[in-house]
């Protein structure tokens, strides 16, 4: 739990109100990294990190694609079996760091849906982070980094999010393509 993580020095966690213990605009940057798997009701945060975010800050996402083979998987597997498996596949993994997913906002369309054009600067890159879930196995390890190498980009096993919130001056300025990879 973020609130009992001895590495961090302040954590600041939604609470059961949906808000943030912060005042309209005072944040430049929010980064989340592998977090946005677990949201339940991504319009309420979506509109709450728009509330703190200030006009030009960004919003920096790392999390599993809905579409790629290990969210698939997940979603296939019973939830009593997942922390069982996640510790046979990675071993130095506690059963206490394993948490529900529902993968309500882990798509290219639906940060659309939540960070609008209108409002958001926004680039979505499919990425293949390195197999990790691969039960110590060679054999296992380099047949997911065979399928990594042959699926398409809408079916990539991770999301790099990176969404700017526009202020008025900056309505019309585009920031370059980011890769071939790279979609809005």
């Amino acid at each position: 739990m973020v609130a009992t993580n001895k590495a961090l020095d302040r954590a600041l966690v939604i609470g059961p109100d949906g808000r943030l213990p912060l005042p309209d605009q005072s944040i430049d940057v929010i980064v989340s990294d592998f977090a946005f798997e677990h949201i339940q009701d991504p319009a309420k945060v979506a509109l709450e990190l728009d509330r703190v975010l200030v006009p030009g800050g960004w919003i920096c996402v790392r999390t599993p694609n809905r579409y790629g083979y290990i969210a698939l998987a997940n979603r296939l597997i019973p939830d009593r079996l997942h922390s069982r498996l996640i510790q046979s596949a990675q071993s130095q993994r506690k059963s206490e760091d394993v948490f529900p997913a529902v993968y309500r906002l882990n798509t290219a369309r639906a940060f659309g849906q939540r960070f609008p054009a209108s409002r958001y600067d926004r680039y979505v890159i499919p990425w293949d982070a390195e197999p990790a879930y691969h039960f110590g196995s060679k054999l296992l390890y380099s047949l997911f980094l065979a399928i990594q190498y042959c699926t398409p980009a809408p079916f990539k096993t991770v999301l790099m999010v990176f969404m700017r919130k526009r202020s008025g001056f900056m309505r019309h300025n585009r920031f370059p393509e980011i890769g071939s990879n790279a979609y809005r």
